[in-house]
C-alpha cells in the first residue's frame, strides 16, 4: 500500500518518515508496504536526502482540487493537523473530502486529547469537529489524540531562560514527541500490512506516564543542566501571557499567536492532565519519563 504524509515539513512528520524508512531497512519489508509520498506547503524545508528517496509534493489543505490530484493512487493518508486555528475545521474537511473522492482507504488523524473532554477548549473543539467529520466520512480511520509534548514547552519560553505558564493548572501528562510519532508509525505499518491491526474506528489518547506541572518539569530539567543554564518559571494569566508573547517580534509567525493562546488555555483548563495506557498498547512499553527524554533533548 502507498502512504501519503501531510505536514511533511513538521518535526513530527519528519520523525514518522524517518522511522518508516528505518522499518523498511530493518525488516526488509516489501517496498509497497512503506512506499511514501510527502505533501507540504514548505517544500524548501525538506532535506535533499528525503527528496531523493520520496516524492515531495507541494499541497495545501485550502486547495481541495489540488489535494485530489495529490491523493490519487495512494491508499493511506496521514492527516496532520492544520496550524491555522480559525480555519482548522474547514481545512480538515477539505482534506477528508479529497480523500473520499480519490479512494483513500484509511485515514490516520493526529488529534488533540482535549477533544475528548465534555466541554473542550477552542483548541479541543476544532479537533473534535474534525473527528466527527471523519467518523461520518465512510472512510476507514484511526484517531490518535496527542497529549502536550515536552518539545512543545518551547512555545511557552520567552527570549531568555524564562518559561511562562498559567497561574493555576492541574498539570499535564507530558509526552515525548518521539513516542507520539512512534505510535503513529505503529498504526500506519499495521494498516499498510493489510490487516488493519484492529485500528479501524479506534481512538487512542497518547500521554506520558505521569502528570507534572510546568514548574515540576522545569525542576527536572534544571537538575539535569549546569546551574548557570537553569530556567525559571513566571506564572501569568492568559491575557498577560498573550501580550508578552506578542512582544516577541522574532516569533511573529502567522497563526502562531492563536495556536499559543489555545495551548495556554488548554493547559490552564486541565485538558492534558489524564494518564492513559494507549502508548503501552501501541508500542509495548510506556511513554518515556522526562529523565530519559532529557538524554536526547536539545536544550539551550
Amino acid at each position: 500500500m502507498k502512504i501519503i504524509l501531510t505536514g511533511a515539513a513538521s518535526a513530527i512528520c519528519r520523525e514518522i518518515a524517518g522511522t518508516l524508512d528505518s522499518f523498511s531497512v530493518e525488516r526488509e519489508a516489501s517496498p509497497s508496504l512503506v512506499s511514501m509520498s510527502l505533501m507540504t506547503r514548505y517544500p524548501n524545508l525538506i532535506s535533499p536526502e528525503v527528496i531523493k528517496k520520496h516524492q515531495v509534493i507541494t499541497g495545501d489543505y485550502a486547495d481541495k482540487k489540488a489535494m485530489e490530484e495529490v491523493f490519487i493512487g495512494n491508499d493511506i493518508l496521514f492527516l496532520a493537523p492544520a496550524e491555522r486555528a480559525p480555519e482548522r475545521e474547514q481545512l480538515h474537511r477539505n482534506a477528508i473530502e479529497a480523500a473520499q473522492s480519490t479512494g483513500i482507504r484509511h485515514i490516520v488523524y493526529l488529534s488533540f486529547m482535549g477533544a475528548g473532554r465534555e466541554k473542550p477548549s477552542s483548541f479541543g473543539l476544532s479537533h473534535l469537529k474534525t473527528e466527527q467529520i471523519l467518523a461520518k466520512s465512510g472512510v476507514n480511520y484511526t484517531i490518535l489524540r496527542s497529549g502536550f509534548t515536552l518539545e512543545s514547552l518551547e512555545i511557552f519560553r520567552n527570549n531568555s531562560r524564562v518559561f511562562w505558564g498559567p497561574i493555576h493548572s492541574e498539570g499535564c501528562a507530558f509526552i515525548a514527541q518521539r513516542d507520539v510519532s512512534d505510535c503513529i508509525v505503529s498504526v500506519l505499518v499495521d494498516v499498510a500490512s493489510g490487516g488493519g491491526g484492529g485500528h479501524n474506528g479506534r481512538i487512542y489518547t497518547l500521554t506520558g506516564p505521569r502528570v507534572l506541572t510546568i514548574p515540576e518539569v522545569l525542576k527536572k530539567i534544571n537538575d539535569f543542566l549546569p546551574s548557570q543554564m537553569a530556567f525559571s518559571f513566571c506564572p501569568l494569566s492568559a491575557n498577560e501571557a498573550i501580550e508578552r508573547f506578542k512582544s516577541m517580534g522574532e516569533k511573529n509567525i502567522p497563526g502562531l499567536y492563536e495556536q499559543w493562546k489555545e495551548l495556554f488555555e488548554a493547559v490552564e483548563q486541565g485538558e492534558f492532565n489524564l494518564v492513559t495506557k494507549d502508548v503501552q498498547k501501541l508500542l509495548g512499553t510506556p511513554g518515556r519519563e522526562i529523565d530519559k527524554w532529557l538524554e536526547s533533548a536539545s536544550l539551550i
